[in-house]
């Protein structure tokens, strides 16, 4: 988390760019 981001923005990282996809598919507008 990064606490000093006024939107508190989290960074995630992933091994496999399938995994990547669904995440944003998943996330997209929150």
């Amino acid at each position: 988390v990064c606490e000093s981001h006024p939107q508190g923005v989290v960074l995630v990282r992933f091994k496999d760019r399938k995994d990547v996809l669904k995440c944003i598919e998943l996330m997209s507008g929150r």
